[in-house]
Parts: structure tokens; sequence; C-alpha cells
């Protein structure tokens, strides 16, 4: 009994040795499946992901940038503000931001980098590094080299041919030129509050008994005087077709900084007592003006050569009606003595 016993226990072994040995077997190992690899996923591309946008430094923005096609410059500053100016030299001024690869202005207007050391706005159109243009405008008499080589209260000066003297009444029997002694003084000016000015000065022209002749029946002298605007080089005529009142005339004109509109008035006397002088004019003229206008300039001429010149010069200037450049008219503007009485 116990022997078959042991005997069906050994072959219930055997049959579970062969089971075994049929579902395992030995497994060959490889170097892929080496227990001490570790496997690394490579990172898989995000179809979401975009490219990144290249690096720009905005400091190559700062500068002057003038535009091809316009008359037009783009002034950037490093403090994230700019100016823009046209021909005129008229501008805007604000502020820009960095916006990627971009200045956008407060004014909406973009610009970028163009890769070829300028710049492209937002439409297409280029700029190239410049320079901002010089915008003084050009002032008549500093364009033409007339100088102002008279200042007010300086004294007396003298202007050589300033004078004409000939013999009372003739037609220019002995006509001559003679020297004038000139000098001009500020007598009183005054703010008036409503964006105008008034200013009195007086102009003093002497005719020295040294130099002035007399004649047995008398001798005749003159001299002028004439008014400019500085910036536009206008003669200012003070004649009958500016008159709005005896001795008082009324301009009007344009000029670079806005409209100017001017009354003149003036107040003539004569003494022929004072020591030296065969005979001293005085003018009082005022001026009213606006506070900001500072180019009125009171100009002596000299004389012309004969007295046919002389009233031929008289004929012009009372038909006079309109402004006429100072270097397109018969008076010597370059050669006479020349002060600014607004500044």
């Amino acid at each position: 009994m116990k022997k078959r016993t042991l005997w069906a226990l050994l072959l219930c072994l055997t049959m579970l040795a062969s089971l075994l040995a049929g579902c395992g077997g030995e497994k060959k190992e490889t170097a892929e499946d080496d227990p001490g690899d570790v496997i690394e996923e490579e990172p898989s591309s995000d179809p979401g992901d975009t490219l990144d946008e290249p690096e720009v430094n905005f400091e190559d923005f700062v500068g002057c940038w003038e535009y091809w096609d316009y008359d037009i410059w783009l002034y950037v500053y490093g403090d994230g503000t700019y100016e823009m100016y046209n021909a005129d030299g008229d501008s805007t001024s604000g502020s820009y931001t960095p916006e990627g690869t971009e200045i956008v202005l407060d004014s909406g207007e973009r610009f970028a980098l163009d890769g070829n050391g300028g710049l492209i706005d937002g439409e297409g159109d280029g700029l190239f590094a410049s320079e901002l243009p010089d915008f003084t405008p050009d002032y008549y008499f500093d364009e033409y080299g007339i100088g102002i080589n008279y200042g007010l209260g300086q004294g007396d000066a003298t202007l050589e041919d300033g004078a004409y003297y000939f013999e009372m009444n003739t037609d220019g029997q002995y006509y001559n030129l003679g020297p004038l002694v000139c000098s001009v003084y500020l007598e009183s000016e005054e703010d008036l509050g409503n964006g105008y000015v008034e200013r009195t000065v007086t102009l003093y022209r002497g005719f020295t008994e040294k130099d002035i002749p007399m004649f047995t029946i008398g001798v005749s002298m003159g001299a002028g005087y004439l008014f400019y605007d500085y910036y536009t080089g206008f003669l200012l005529p003070d004649n009958d077709q500016f008159a709005v009142s005896d001795g008082t005339h009324y301009f009007e004109f344009d000029t670079s900084d806005g409209l100017v509109e001017l009354v003149i008035s003036v107040e003539s006397g004569s003494r022929n007592d004072v020591e030296g002088y065969r005979n001293l004019y005085a003018e009082t003229i005022t001026v009213t003006a606006p506070d900001w206008y500072d180019g009125l300039v009171l100009s002596v001429p000299t004389q012309p050569d004969t007295y046919d010149g002389l009233n031929e010069r008289g004929e012009f200037f009372t038909a006079l009606d309109g402004y006429y450049p100072a270097l397109d008219l018969p008076w010597d503007v370059e050669s006479a003595l020349n002060c600014l009485v607004l500044w």
C-alpha cells in the first residue's frame, strides 16, 4: 500500500517537471535587452509650437531716419520718445513702445529694421539713416548779407552820402551829396496786454554846417528813412496807399512765424538852431506790433547821384501799393544805416 502511494507521488512529480519544461525555456539576452539600459523617449514636436522670433537690439532704432520718397524725418531717442519733422521744420513728438521686432509710435505707426541698415514703416515705405537738416528759416536780411549796422541808442553815426542839397528854388542847381549824422533812441515801451506792444523811438538826422554850404539864395536839403521787415525783406512804404490817418500807416503781411500787423505813426519836427548843424530833423516814431514780433528795421538810405534820380525815386515810392523785397527796389539797403527798432 505504501509502495503504491510513493509510485503515484513520483509520477505526479515527473509530470509536473515535464509541464514546467514545456512552458518555460531558456531566454537569450541581447544588448538591447540589457536590464541596465534605460530607454529614453525622444521629445515629440508639438504641432502647436512656433519658431522663436529673431532677437532685436532696440538701440539700433535710435537716431535720425529720413524717408526715401518724402521730406520727412523721424528722430528716435533712447528714452522712449520720438520727434517727426516735415520739410518746413514743423514737428510732432510723442513716445514709442517696443513690440516684437518693431517699435510702435503712440500715433499707431509701426517701424521695423529692414536688415540693411534702414527702417521700414507699416506701409512698406523705407527710411535711411540721416541727420536733421537746419530748419532755421532763410531770413531775407541774413540770406543776402544785409547788415544791421546800428544799435538802438548807440549815439551818433555818420552816413556818407546820406544827405542831398541844392540851391533853393531851383530845379536841382548845384545838386550834391553830403554826410548825414544819425542817431536813434528809445523813448518808451509798453505791453498793451492784448498780445501787442507799443514802442516809441526818435530818429535824429543832422545836416552839418561844415558839409552843407549856404548858397546866396538859400539851400534846400533832405534825407530819407524807410521801414523794412527783417524776415521777408519787404519794404513797408509809409505812403498814401497805406495811410489810415495823417501820419499813421497800417501794414499786414505774412512771415515764417505768422501774420504781422503793424501800426506806425510818425510825428516830424526840425530845428535850425543847434550848434554845428545846418538843420536837425527829429522823427518820433510809435510802433504797435505783436508782442512776439522783433523784425522791424528802420533804415536811413544813401541818396541818388543826380537830381533826376532823386525825383524818380520819389515818384516810385509814391506809387508803391504792395510789399516788395528790398533788393528789387531803387534804394541801396546794403549801404544804408540799418537799425532794428523791435527785437
